[in-house]
């Protein structure tokens, strides 16, 4: 077996015969290289070179690097090979693109007039859209030891209910009597349950969702491997939100919308038609230039 050590150094060994360190450029750079890459900057960026030593040395190693690998490449014919001058062609479209998308993006300012008024109708028209469930937090005390004589269970809980009913706090009752883990804390589950299909499925919150006002409370419920005695915490019943509520999020949205149909736009009218064939004059010069480079 090969030792950890020797591992190592095969590894380091292969990599440095695949990746050669480059060398860095002797002597001073290159002032139209460097031009080339100041150009890029923005004013905020070439004050940053000459106020801050590091921000020099950085950009000056990221010349060096660029000048290393440039010359490395074609040095190696990596330049003539046509799947990579393909591959370049395509970035330096993409990257266009993208950037053409990010101006029309910018240029493109819907009427506040008109996404104001349009918000407010796409609530006029969808408000049920936006209606919201209701939602209930319950507590329970929960019987899990006589589940063999469940008569037995049910009549704790009904004994635990007159209680209530004749003023003891729910939760000083569920301190006592109830078998969940939540005893302790008077019996209140923490999270609130929204009302939908799936969850009036289970007998135990479609019993909880039946409930009708703050403070009522179920029979005796056969659940799982216990019997429960439900009471309705609070009550947050379904509404439809304001406008007022809405309008940002609605009016953000719409400009999105907008945003995106110009980009779509953009986009269509960039490149021709799928349907609309080259000018014949086009096709003929094009097999002209084809011609030519096989001839070489």
């Amino acid at each position: 077996m090969m030792s950890k050590s020797n591992a190592l150094l095969i590894g380091v060994l292969f990599t440095a015969a695949v990746f050669p360190v480059l060398a860095a450029p002797a002597g001073l750079l290159d002032d139209r290289v460097v031009n080339e890459h100041l150009d890029r900057l923005s004013a905020d960026q070439l004050g940053d070179l000459l106020n801050d030593p590091a921000a020099a040395q950085a950009f000056l190693r990221s010349v060096a690097e660029f000048v290393a690998v440039e010359k490395e490449a074609a040095e190696r014919g990596v330049f003539e090979d046509k799947a990579v001058q393909q591959t370049l062609a395509q970035a330096r479209r993409d990257v266009l693109v993208a950037a053409l998308k990010a101006r029309v993006v910018q240029e493109s300012t819907a009427p506040e007039d008109a996404v104001a008024e349009l918000a407010r109708d796409y609530y006029a028209a969808y408000r049920e859209r936006f209606r919201l469930p209701r939602r209930i937090r319950i507590s329970h005390i929960s019987i899990f030891s006589d589940l063999c004589e469940p008569e037995k269970a049910e009549a704790t809980l009904r004994d635990a209910k007159a209680r209530i009913e004749a003023g003891e706090p729910f939760a000083a009752v569920a301190r006592e009597v109830s078998e969940a883990p939540n005893a302790q804390s008077g019996g209140l589950i923490g999270k609130w349950f929204i009302e939908t299909s799936d969850a009036k499925r289970s007998p135990f919150l479609a019993a909880a969702f039946a409930l009708e006002k703050v403070d009522d409370m179920t029979e005796p419920l056969p659940y799982g491997r216990g019997i429960h005695l439900l009471r309705l915490v609070a009550d947050d019943p379904s509404r439809i939100p304001s406008f007022e509520s809405l309008r940002a999020g609605l009016e953000s949205r719409l400009r999105e919308t907008y945003e995106r149909q110009q980009v779509a736009r953009f986009v269509t009218n960039l490149a021709p038609a799928a349907d609309t064939p080259p000018d014949p004059a086009q096709l003929e010069r094009l097999e002209d230039l084809v011609r030519e480079k096989l001839s070489r």
